[in-house]
């Protein structure tokens, strides 16, 4: 059944108006008709619906009973993902949103290819923040992940120092692993390389920041696929994957 996020207020009972892209997708990708079932959810809860009328191209839909999810990690999981290209970037921050990832925060660091001006940042997070939202939709969540401004390294780990998180970086040359860690913090931040991971100098000064350099197996990955592995084994660790 199609999964809907409405930014509005949410309760069993009333009418409300989609807003003009989720009307777009509903009745023109999707093509619903009148009294087609849906659900609509935003992060105070999910509810059944279905489609009342449809007015000057506004989806208008009628909630029904609220339906109990639990579908968000146990993890307060923050992601510091290096920029990498366009659609290896989409990649990433869809399945760490599918990952149960909390905040996404796009860092520029010296083996990053990608090179943006302002105006160039500003219109790829609204991008990103558009896959979120939409893979919040498919992956049966009710939070959108934020996506945070654009940071350069020392910019990020500024940002970020002043927290009792669970400080993690992912690094070629770390002989820990992740099983090794001996924590029970479920606050975590996590630090991703770009292609090529991080340098030298920009690991040393993660570890001045506390972050604990850790292995993520004998392969290189590309960084799409670190992404995912590195997300999957924290959430085996410490979040809500059940591997028994």
């Amino acid at each position: 059944m199609l999964r809907v996020y409405h930014s509005g207020q949410l309760q069993e009972n009333i009418n409300l108006d989609l807003s003009p892209e989720t009307s777009h997708h509903v009745l023109k990708v999707m093509r619903l008709r009148i009294e087609a079932e849906l659900r609509v959810f935003n992060a105070t809860g999910e509810y059944f619906a279905h489609l009342k009328s449809v007015s000057k191209n506004i989806a208008q839909v009628n909630l029904g009973k609220r339906i109990e999810v639990n579908t968000e990690s146990d993890c307060e999981i923050t992601l510091l993902q290096a920029i990498t290209r366009r659609e290896r970037m989409d990649y990433s921050i869809q399945k760490a949103t599918e990952m149960g990832v909390s905040c996404i925060q796009p860092v520029l660091t010296q083996h990053c290819v990608v090179k943006l001006n302002q105006k160039k940042s500003l219109q790829r997070v609204e991008h990103w923040k558009g896959i979120c939202k939409h893979a919040t939709e498919q992956s049966g969540r009710l939070k959108i992940p934020q996506i945070r401004p654009i940071l350069s390294w020392d910019d990020a780990l500024l940002e970020y120092g002043n927290t009792k998180a669970l400080k993690l970086i992912f690094a070629l040359a770390a002989s820990k692993p992740l099983n090794k860690i001996e924590s029970d913090n479920k606050n975590i931040i996590l630090a991703l390389g770009p292609v090529g991971g991080f340098s030298d100098n920009e690991l040393q000064k993660a570890m001045l920041n506390h972050y604990q350099a850790v292995k993520l197996g004998p392969r290189i990955l590309r960084a799409e696929t670190a992404t995912t592995a590195a997300l999957t084994a924290i959430q085996i660790r410490w979040g809500d994957l059940d591997c028994n």
